[in-house]
């Protein structure tokens, strides 16, 4: 798998149905999680579409952090309710929540 690749097709202009497939099978199972940090870095770019994409991988994705890159993280995902751009603080808001099995 090729994370510079998948970096750049999420910050490209047509990356919905990009996201949406990384969140689907990142709610299945752990494939993704080895790029958390890298997707963690979506969540500081200029472009509001991209902080979103973050929210909705990273969400989907705390599922499987056992090593509490999420918990050292909530600050600054959760400073994004309050984000510039509303649509943004939307997308925070209803991201789902991480959930212990």
């Amino acid at each position: 798998m090729d994370f510079d690749a998948c970096i750049a097709r999420l910050t490209g202009k047509d990356a919905y149905a990009f996201t949406q497939q990384i969140a689907e099978e990142s709610r299945a199972s752990d494939i993704w999680y080895p790029c958390f940090d890298r997707f963690t870095e979506l969540l500081r770019n200029k472009n509001s579409l991209v902080r979103n994409r973050a929210i909705a991988i990273l969400s989907a994705n705390s599922r499987w952090d056992r090593e509490g890159k999420f918990d050292a993280l909530l600050d600054e995902f959760l400073s994004h309710v309050t984000d510039v751009k509303p649509i943004t603080a939307r997308q925070r808001v209803a991201a789902p929540q991480k959930t212990e099995e």
